[in-house]
């Protein structure tokens, strides 16, 4: 298990588990995923972590908004308030630069790669009790 901030600790520990609790399993594995990446030994996947850490939101993300569209457009119709939702753009524009669309001798660093890992993790969980919140009420 990777040694990050207290507060990746925070975001990741449960959002595998309620990936799971939610019915979103895929969601969860990728999750799984990006902890085994950014935990790997003896240089971390940095470039893994990100691309399933968001690959779990978008799954999120799409469960939630009932859409198949990719998350860059599903941002827009989820319940972030503003400017939430731009930072989220933002961070799905590094996802593709730095995560998807490399350039050779660009690796992200770690601390970058467990930022995404930590946001991405914490918004999943944002939105699902979000959701679990509004079909309760």
């Amino acid at each position: 298990m990777a040694r990050g901030s207290e507060a990746f600790a925070l975001a990741t520990s449960d959002a595998v588990e309620m990936m799971r609790a939610a019915g979103t399993p895929t969601a969860a594995n990728e999750v799984h995923e990006a902890l085994r990446g950014i935990s790997r030994r003896p240089q971390a996947d940095t470039t893994g972590a990100i691309q399933h850490a968001m690959a779990a939101l978008e799954c999120v993300a799409r469960e939630v908004s009932g859409s198949s569209d990719t998350l860059g457009p599903i941002i827009n119709r989820l319940s972030l308030p503003s400017p939430l939702d731009a930072a989220l753009h933002k961070l799905w524009g590094f996802t593709s630069q730095e995560g998807r669309h490399l350039q050779e001798g660009r690796d992200p660093q770690f601390a970058e790669a467990e930022l995404v890992v930590t946001v991405a993790s914490a918004v999943s969980v944002y939105l699902l009790r979000h959701r679990a919140r509004s079909q309760q009420g």
